[in-house]
């Protein structure tokens, strides 16, 4: 949306709304409640997006260390990293963030903590 505001960009959003006034639906379908990927749940109620105890957990320090780089952003402490340091900082709170390390169970919350942790040795060094 900045390349958009800055009349750099061949992209021209437009609404939902407007896309369905220029794009008439000509079929209609029917969607049933469920949801695949819910181990022993039937996936009716979507209860499984409310996660386990563990990835709730990994969940709750992903969501901790991206606070604690908000925080270090807005206080300007991150100011005097190098422009590839504070990439691999946000790669790294985003990598674990990624709906892939809680959406399979909790085969890949590993990775997430992997993550958690790279981010958090590297906002160390500023505090």
């Amino acid at each position: 949306m900045e390349k958009v505001r800055e009349g750099i960009s061949e992209i021209i959003p437009i609404s939902i709304t407007e896309f369905l006034k220029e794009n008439c639906p000509e079929t209609e379908v029917f969607v049933e409640t469920g949801a695949w990927n819910v181990e022993g749940r039937s996936g009716v109620d979507f209860s499984q997006w409310a996660g386990t105890e563990a990835q709730r957990k990994a969940l709750e320090e992903v969501w901790s260390v991206s606070r604690e780089f908000h925080k270090l952003k807005k206080q300007g402490r991150l100011k005097n990293l190098s422009k590839e340091l504070l990439e691999r900082l946000e790669t790294l709170i985003l990598r674990a963030e990624t709906s892939c390390n809680f959406f399979w169970g909790e085969t890949f919350l590993g990775r997430a903590y992997e993550d958690v942790k790279a981010a958090r040795d590297v906002m160390k060094e500023l505090t």
